[in-house]
């Protein structure tokens, strides 16, 4: 990556000395666009930053002040993951080694108290947004999810904006060895918060509305018990670098005291005249250009991750063995690693994703270690030096299981399912049931129910009692189905430890499988459950 040196942009090229406060004249003010609303709006036509604010313009405002931002950050950096025991600040070297990107933790006080500076500063009267003119800007006359598209497949996001997207995860898997399951399919070229105006702008000729941080406004969203004058909670609006893109009409908030590196500031000026251009603002419009343009390469060199392995199938192959084929994967220095999940009911044993094999050259795998009788299942990644892509559809091979009424279910042994997981608590093996697959933040999210499938065998229907063992994250419920018909629905009580559960079922006879499904908004782990 290309650093720009902060000295070059606070004395050199700024001219701010510190013996003396800065002129108003060597402010770097916001680029501003004009917004012009519509005769429904309850908004007057004002002016919104082009950008969000950048290292450059707070660090002006610190300088100037010496204003001390508390050092309680939740940070991420390719060497850090968010840790209220480790917090960060918003000058870690790797935030303010690039001054054209956003400036990250200063939480709602430092935005709003910068707003003043510069207002105070400038003479004119900057604010961060109200919800309603975020809103009205964010989508530029438009109507749906986001203004560019409603793009419900996430394949056309990563033009616009700096999202949880193919770098990100890659990124994430390379410098914290965690790797989310889904994120937008497209690559933008950025793994964390990234230099502003990298992507294509709204129909406002916004940049990063709908990407890189979240922005604040002075929208309240909860006013304290004692004094409804001091909020508590404050709207914060769009995504960031981190999550997928719910929509711009999607509430989300924040606590008066948190500080985080995934939340920045956008200003408006509520104004019919903006007044002059300063001569720092138009120096620093002219040096944002070449920051781009040097920050462009390092998004192209990200966009060389691989594409996702497909058509990838599993057959037998010569002394039991199993051969796993994909279609190769175009692409310089390219490798293969894969993936295998296991379920042997023969000695009870079942295993989640592992990794099988890594540095793969050819596009196959010969697995001799498979026992006979088990349930197998892989997935293909393909990566190279800028890191892995995401995952290939799922395969497998062989015969799961069949329970029958009468057993114990095991529910590690399913053969089929979405947004689950495998996990060791107490010595078991258990299954657990998301309710955010999508890794999306507070708020509102999509709908994607997880669920499982187990082989099931009924003789004849009859009314029986269940018995599970579970626990939950909170109050939840869920459901058992055999095809078309449902056993019944069950309530788990929160807990912070496993349980046995009892309650009456009702099965119908049949080799249906039987489906274990979550349908509320919190997840659940599942050890056994039986029939009686």
């Amino acid at each position: 990556m290309n650093h720009f040196p902060l000295a070059l942009i606070i004395t050199s090229s700024i001219g701010i000395s510190s013996a003396k406060a800065m002129a108003s004249d060597d402010v770097i003010e916001p680029i501003l666009q004009r917004i012009s609303t519509s005769e429904n709006s309850k908004d007057n036509d004002f002016y919104m930053s082009k950008y969000e604010v950048t290292v450059a313009q707070f660090s002006q405002f610190v300088k100037d002040t010496g204003y001390q931002v508390p050092k309680n950050c939740m940070a991420f950096t390719d060497k850090r993951w968010p840790d209220p025991d480790n917090p960060g600040s918003w000058d870690l070297p790797e935030y303010i080694a690039n001054p054209y990107r956003p400036v990250v933790c200063t939480g709602i006080r430092g935005a709003l108290d910068y707003a003043n500076w510069l207002a105070e500063k400038t003479g004119k009267s900057y604010k961060l947004p109200t919800i309603s003119q975020w809103r009205y800007a964010a989508m530029a006359g438009k109507t749906g999810r986001m203004a560019f598209a409603d793009d419900l497949k996430q394949q056309e996001v990563c033009k616009y904006e700096n999202t949880e997207d193919i770098a990100n995860i890659a990124g994430f898997k390379k410098h914290h060895q965690v790797r989310y399951k889904r994120s937008a399919n497209c690559n933008d070229g950025a793994v964390y918060h990234t230099v502003v105006g990298m992507y294509r702008p709204n129909q406002f000729g916004l940049y990063d509305m709908m990407g890189n941080v979240r922005e604040f406004t002075r929208s309240c969203h909860e006013y304290s018990d004692s004094k409804q004058q001091v909020c508590q909670q404050y709207i914060v609006a769009g995504e960031a670098w981190h999550w997928q893109p719910r929509g711009v009409n999607v509430l989300d908030w924040i606590d008066k005291d948190f500080q985080g590196s995934l939340e920045g500031i956008r200003l408006v000026l509520e104004t019919d005249d903006p007044g002059r251009v300063s001569e720092a603002t138009m120096r620093f419009a002219r040096q944002l250009k070449e920051a781009q343009l040097a920050q462009r390469q390092h998004h192209l060199q990200l966009q060389k991750i691989p594409a996702t392995p497909i058509a990838i199938k599993v057959q037998l192959g010569e002394n039991k063995s199993l051969k796993v084929s994909w279609l190769e994967v175009k692409g310089e220095a390219i490798k293969y690693a894969v993936y295998r999940a296991m379920s042997d009911s023969a000695n009870g044993h079942a295993t989640g994703f592992t990794l099988l094999c890594d540095n793969l050259k050819s596009p196959q795998y010969i697995d001799s270690s498979v026992p006979d009788g088990a349930y197998v299942r892989y997935q293909v990644f393909s990566y190279n030096e800028q890191g892995e892509g995401l995952g290939s559809q799922i395969v497998s091979y062989g015969m799961a299981k069949i329970f029958k009424e009468d057993e114990r279910i095991e529910t590690e042994h399913f053969f089929d399912g979405q947004y689950y997981w495998l996990g060791k608590r107490d010595s078991a093996t258990v299954a657990g049931f998301s309710a955010n697959p999508d890794h999306f933040p507070t708020g509102i999210k999509p709908h994607k129910p997880a669920w499982v499938q187990l082989g099931f065998s009924v003789k004849q229907s009859k009314t029986a009692m269940l018995s599970f063992r579970a626990q939950a994250e909170q109050d939840t419920r869920f459901e058992l189905w055999q095809g078309n018909h449902l056993v019944g629905r069950y309530d788990i009580p929160k807990s912070d430890k496993f349980a046995t559960y009892t309650a009456s079922a009702v099965l119908v006879a049949g080799n249906v499988p039987l489906e274990i499904r979550l349908d509320e908004s919190s997840w659940f782990e599942l050890d056994w459950l039986e029939f009686k």
